[in-house]
């Protein structure tokens, strides 16, 4: 009997002073990056919106690199919303869950952190597919232009 209430007791897992400590700095730290992500990717919209507004007296060629420059910030917004999401959600999680010692709040917190750097492990691996492709298709193309101009 004894056995069968020690297999469906969650395990407990204790933290010692140092490593509270250590969590608190990290929840501090990504708290600051989330902010100061959500602050330059405001500042990008800012400015293609300013730039939008004053776009008037310029040629129309520039005009059209202004547009795919909004549409790049805007791109850049929607894959980042998500993970500075996570980054709050993370640091405020963190910051209930050891001010209550609270270990729901504590899982929670790391869900979140998993999901963010889950999401950014795969970005970064897509963002090196297209770079490898893009090398792999370029390359050939520079080096017929570098023969051709000898």
């Amino acid at each position: 009997m004894e056995n069968l209430l020690l297999q469906n007791e969650e395990p407990q897992l204790i933290l010692s002073k140092e490593t509270i400590k250590d969590l608190s700095v990290i929840k501090s730290w990504t708290y600051f990056f989330a902010i100061l992500t959500t602050i330059f990717l405001g500042l990008g919209l800012l400015v293609m919106l300013i730039s939008f507004l004053f776009s008037s007296g310029i040629g129309p060629q520039n005009q059209a690199m202004l547009v795919k420059g909004f549409f790049m910030i805007i791109i850049s917004v929607a894959v980042y919303v998500y993970p500075i999401y996570t980054l709050f959600k993370f640091s405020s999680h963190m910051k209930t869950a050891l001010a209550q010692k609270d270990n729901a709040k504590l899982r929670s917190a790391f869900s979140y952190l998993r999901s963010n750097i889950t999401y950014i492990g795969v970005l970064t691996i897509i963002f090196l597919v297209l770079y490898a492709t893009f090398l792999l298709f370029m390359l050939p193309v520079m080096l017929a232009g570098g023969l051709m101009a000898s």
